[in-house]
């Protein structure tokens, strides 16, 4: 028996910014990057499919028990990521526990006690909504001594590397955010122009496997 936990779906939102809410309301022309908003033309990669090929690459390695690390802010990117995650490990017969937090740094006492239950017990993998959330898990583990991907795989989202190089290459999925960008730059000339920009534009991703899952 698998029970994948699913969270509740909720319509998309802003990233809680006061700003940014009047900035959507606002008459000047505006493009969104990374997270969609149904107020103004977006550009975002494909964070349903990236955690599709997630799940699929666990699967393929071997892993049934998943900690899945999200974030509490119900951006359009994270909720996207979780329940593609989790519908396609439900299809797998995986094991979801989802653990949200607010300091993607740091692990919560309840995560380091999933981590150091028993081999029988405790997650053999660890996904993570974004790489920052992977390399913290990488440290917490290493400092639990437990080894990456021996003990527990880890996995994470984004592809952009970090300012200091971590000793380890880490499985994630790569996002093209220099097209992103290219592409919100051209939605926003055409705004300009005083011609209409597609409503969501959704660019492909990549799973790039590194020596952590």
């Amino acid at each position: 028996m698998s029970a994948t936990a699913t969270p509740t779906s909720t319509p998309p939102c802003s990233p809680l910014s006061p700003a940014l809410d009047k900035l959507y309301t606002s008459p000047l022309p505006i493009v969104g990057i990374a997270n969609a908003h149904p107020a103004i033309p977006c550009v975002v990669v494909d964070d349903a499919d990236g955690s599709r090929q997630i799940a699929a690459h666990l699967v393929r390695r071997g892993h049934r028990r998943i900690l899945y690390r999200t974030h509490r802010e119900r951006r359009t990117s994270v909720q996207r990521r979780l329940e593609a995650f989790c519908a396609a490990a439900g299809d797998h017969a995986m094991t979801v526990a989802v653990s949200q937090t607010d300091d993607d740094h740091r692990l919560t006492e309840a995560e380091i006690e999933m981590l150091t239950a028993a081999r029988d017990r405790r997650p053999t993998a660890v996904v993570c909504w974004m790489d920052l959330c992977a390399h913290a898990v990488i440290a917490q583990c290493e400092a639990l001594g437990l080894q990456v991907p021996a003990d527990v795989a880890v996995v994470g989202f984004d592809g952009v590397p970090p300012v200091l190089p971590p000793a380890r290459t880490l499985t994630t999925v790569s996002a093209p955010w220099t097209e992103v960008a290219m592409a919100a730059v051209d939605h926003l000339l055409a705004l300009l122009r005083g011609d209409k920009a597609p409503p969501e534009t959704v660019l492909p991703v990549t799973l790039h496997v590194g020596d952590t899952a």
